[in-house]
């Protein structure tokens, strides 16, 4: 997790807002959301996120996860 904020920072060019109190949060410019943080009570990274489209939601996850299993 130390270097996931510049990580996905640098996977996304849409980010409108980065929040790093809980985890990556990433906001982006079509109102798309990922949370990107490790589980508190397991041991794996949980992915949450939300978006009005579908297919916008598993290309965030699928970059989202890519990252996480190259970085482990």
């Amino acid at each position: 997790m130390e270097n996931m904020e510049d990580l996905l920072r640098d996977a996304f060019d849409d980010i409108v807002d980065v929040n790093s109190l809980d985890g990556v949060r990433l906001t982006f410019s079509d109102d798309s959301w990922v949370l990107v943080r490790p589980s508190g009570t397991e041991d794996y990274i949980r992915i949450t996120l939300e978006s009005r489209d579908s297919k916008r939601a598993e290309e965030i996850r699928d970059i989202c996860v890519k990252i996480i299993n190259d970085n482990l």
